[in-house]
């Protein structure tokens, strides 16, 4: 059962309830507030004619005798709303009008009134009060039974609850298409959330619901348009890294290819046919060099392994004099391919490995040689801005297009393949310089502009180790 058919039940019933109790409630209320009223009259009319003939016997007018009570009924006739009356002494009838019901007829104690309502099998509707009560005049005592019909009564609340049946019935239904469209509009949303969800299940990952609402409801569609945003951000991160997967195994495999094929080939060769002393040691020395470059592989992918799952060990380190040592050891490098090396410094102590950050900085300036032509100039440049330690590396070397720099993070990535390879590396060295800053707490920034040059940034944030 859909939630809003509950809904829409629930409030049906409540209503019905409602309506069934409170309609009942006021039509017997209203009963028997007549009945009460029916009674105090019937008192009432008792009282007036006991009051009248004790009045006349008072003044003289009268004795308690037969006539006297005929004139003194007859004069209450029109005041006495009474069907039929009765007037007993000594327990026989001495008086009597209409017709008295054997319900009506009472023998009551001393200054005692029984009153009491009985229905007739004459009509369905014919209902009547019936009152007794003694009367003493002197030293005789008279009993007076007076019945009074309350019909209309009855037929008052017969007619109220035919009434009350309509009006139940008409305002159900009119609550029930109230409650139908109330519901549909609340539960919308509701709907709508149901639709997207199978949507996302089949794959649109880019529905969102549109609504204005403010309640919980409305809430509910906005943390479902979050949960959705993150979830496509996330998947969209999850495709990424798969991407960048299949490229590090294809250019892994890539790596791997050529020294080995040149492996196989010499070792061929040399397990083949006879070969000179001299075309035999070439042959050795090609197997050694491209072992040596397997090994030097096998050994960056381990440091990258490492510097991705072992937090390094941290200790105060004069950066200025770090980078300083760097830029000594690496500017007869640079020298060598016409490369001027300038170093400017700001004196500082920051938490760091000395050794990762020194292989940091040496990839990075290796980095700037290799992408510049003879006679450029690299500067390396310490400062500490906003609290932060910030190390340049700035070349005037040949640039990158903007899209390849969020790239450069990526292992066996080149921004030039047949450069790289000549000049060595397998495009591990940025994957490494950024894990190592990463495991810093710092980050790694890259500018570059075409033909002008590149600037790569090591920011270590404060207090983020």
């Amino acid at each position: 059962m859909k939630f809003r058919t509950k809904i829409l039940l629930a409030m049906v019933w409540l209503l019905s309830v409602a309506l069934g109790v409170g309609g009942a409630f006021m039509v017997e209320h209203s009963f028997l507030g007549a009945i009460a009223r029916e009674k105090d009259a019937c008192r009432e009319h008792y009282r007036m004619i006991v009051s009248t003939m004790e009045l006349r016997i008072a003044t003289g007018s009268g004795e308690s005798s037969t006539e006297t009570w005929q004139d003194t009924m007859n004069r209450l006739d029109t005041a006495v709303d009474a069907a039929a009356w009765r007037l007993t002494r000594d327990g026989k009838v001495f008086l009597e009008q209409g017709k008295i019901f054997p319900e009506a007829v009472q023998e009551p104690q001393e200054n005692q009134l029984v009153l009491q309502v009985f229905r007739t099998g004459e009509k369905e509707s014919a209902a009547y009060i019936g009152l007794s009560g003694g009367i003493r005049m002197g030293e005789e005592r008279v009993i007076l039974t007076l019945v009074t019909d309350i019909s209309d009564v009855y037929r008052d609340r017969e007619s109220m609850l035919v009434t009350f049946q309509w009006v139940f019935l008409v305002t159900l239904v009119a609550g029930a298409i109230i409650s139908f469209l109330l519901t549909a509009a609340l539960t919308r949303p509701l709907g709508k959330m149901s639709v997207a969800a199978r949507k996302m299940a089949g794959g649109d990952l880019g529905v969102r619901i549109r609504t204005r609402s403010r309640d919980e409801v409305g809430a509910l569609a906005r943390d479902f348009n979050h949960m959705a945003d993150r979830l496509q951000s996330n998947i969209r991160d999850m495709e990424e890294t798969v991407e960048a997967q299949e490229r590090f195994m294809g250019s892994f495999a890539h790596e791997l290819k050529t020294p080995m094929t040149s492996i196989i080939g010499y070792a061929d060769l040399l397990r083949g046919q006879e070969m000179n002393a001299r075309d035999a040691q070439e042959a050795a020395n090609y197997i050694f060099t491209e072992g040596k470059r397997l090994e030097s592989l096998s050994l960056k992918l381990l440091s990258l392994h490492l510097a991705k799952n072992e937090t390094p060990d941290l200790e105060w380190v004069e950066v200025n004099r770090l980078v300083e040592r760097t830029a000594k050891k690496m500017r007869p490098v640079l020298m060598q391919s016409g490369i001027r090396l300038e170093c400017r410094t700001t004196p500082g102590k920051w938490r760091m490995d000395a050794a990762l950050m020194e292989s940091v900085l040496t990839n990075l300036l290796d980095n700037a040689r290799k992408a510049m032509e003879k006679e450029g100039m690299v500067a390396m440049v310490l400062d500490f801005p906003d609290g932060d330690c910030r190390i340049r590396v700035i070349d005037n070397g040949r640039g990158m297009p903007p899209e390849v720099i969020s790239h450069l993070t990526e292992a066996f990535y080149r921004v030039d393949k047949s450069r790289s390879r000549a000049q060595g590396g397998a495009g591990l060295g940025l994957s490494l310089c950024n894990e190592i800053v990463q495991y810093h707490g710092g980050e790694l920034q890259f500018e570059s502009i075409e033909g002008k040059g590149t600037c790569v940034s090591v920011i270590l944030k404060e207090g983020a180790v």
